[in-house]
């Protein structure tokens, strides 16, 4: 809560983890006036989960106890949230039980509450059996509000007959602002970046960032990296940054290719942002994925992106910087950065990925934060003075 305000708007948040992306929301939505957020995470991380967050500033931070199995949140606290002295409630989904539990809560008490969705697979949006979407629009129905992360979230909604007006775009984003300042001797940083891992300066580098799990398709980059190789294009290699449980099925996999795909295990946020100015393209093959705030990392790197019809952020932030492919088209990836060898249209789709991000920011995100809160209180009739302008 900032200084100055006597009766500040009680929010409560109902989430899983800390993630550094998350900190920074928080930390830029406490400075709006007139707020007071509590933060109610179920554990301190995931499987596969490596980040190591720091606090967030202007927001109370509370570690609710229990269980925690692949993700899966049990936590009995959350019976307690919906009968504190809180104005509004905030859920994440509801794809773990201890959200489920709250939406649950605050539907039968009539609590105002807003679901919050960090996206959807486009592939999402297509026909399900009928007790899978039975069961996602019970729990969907009911908020006064939603903060929906991007158009597929907000179509799948639509799909459960939300109205439109009900929907706030969230602008699910990173620090953008933190890459930028990076870009500052990016030159020299490119350079000892790829001496360290045994890079030519006029070598094409596609890098891939995440978790080494299966959906993320990284064996399709793989493959398509084989293809170029063996279509003599030797200049290209794929660097694969992250860690995680398919990093030896993967490895032994490239065992043959060596000279051509470089595994760096997980790396620190600070050296992350140097493997981005270190590379050329910027690849997402992934399978599924609701959104995947690696493609805002590289745009924020000026980065030409390639990914799949199978990303959240496909449908937002890939339009004329780079090529959406469908999930597993090896030969589509292959073509795709095949394309992107030409300096020409690399400097041209990278400097459009920089445009676009500027654009979906925390202070986009912020200002959809506010624009909700208005309407939330309009909708429950909220007479006190506070509009949050």
């Amino acid at each position: 809560m900032r200084s100055g305000v006597e009766n500040p708007l009680r929010i409560a948040i109902v989430t899983n983890i800390q993630t550094p992306y998350r900190q920074k929301q928080w930390e830029c939505y406490s400075k709006i006036d007139g707020l007071n957020i509590t933060v109610y995470y179920c554990s301190k991380s995931e499987r596969n989960r490596y980040w190591s967050v720091l606090p967030a500033g202007g927001v109370r931070e509370v570690f609710l106890k229990g269980v925690n199995y692949r993700g899966w949140h049990f936590n009995p606290g959350v019976f307690l949230i919906p009968f504190q002295k809180f104005d509004l409630f905030l859920v994440t989904g509801y794809g773990f039980p201890t959200a489920a539990i709250a939406i649950v809560l605050l539907k039968l008490f009539k609590r105002n509450w807003a679901m919050i969705s960090d996206g959807v697979a486009p592939q999402k949006l297509k026909a399900e059996a009928w007790y899978t979407r039975a069961v996602k629009r019970f729990f969907t129905e009911g908020a006064t509000a939603y903060f929906a992360n991007g158009t597929a979230a907000k179509n799948l909604l639509m799909q459960f007959d939300i109205a439109e007006e009900k929907i706030f775009n969230q602008y699910l984003t990173v620090d953008v602002k933190y890459f930028l300042e990076n870009e500052k001797a990016s030159k020299e940083k490119r350079i000892r970046t790829r001496h360290k891992y045994g890079i030519r300066e006029d070598t094409i580098v596609v890098i891939y960032v995440g978790r080494l799990i299966p959906h993320k398709g990284i064996q399709d980059l793989i493959q398509a990296i084989e293809g170029l190789v063996k279509r003599k294009k030797n200049n290209v290699i794929a660097l694969i940054v992250g860690g995680g449980e398919e990093k030896e099925r993967l490895q032994s996999n490239t065992k043959n290719l060596q000279q051509n795909v470089i595994f760096t295990g997980f790396v620190e946020p600070y050296e992350l942002c140097l493997c981005y100015y270190a590379s050329d393209i910027f690849c997402l093959p992934t399978h599924h994925d609701p959104w995947g705030l690696v493609v805002n990392e590289a745009m924020a790197c000026a980065l030409p992106i390639i990914t799949t019809n199978a990303a959240g952020a496909s449908v937002d932030l890939v339009k004329n910087n780079g090529y959406v492919v469908s999930a597993g088209d090896v030969s589509g990836l292959s073509s795709a950065i095949e394309a992107l060898i030409d300096a020409d249209v690399r400097e041209a789709f990278g400097t459009e990925s920089r445009r676009m991000i500027l654009n979906w920011t925390y202070i986009e995100s912020s200002q959809s934060f506010k624009n909700m809160l208005n309407y939330m209180k309009m909708m429950r009739h909220d007479e006190s003075d506070t509009d949050f302008d």
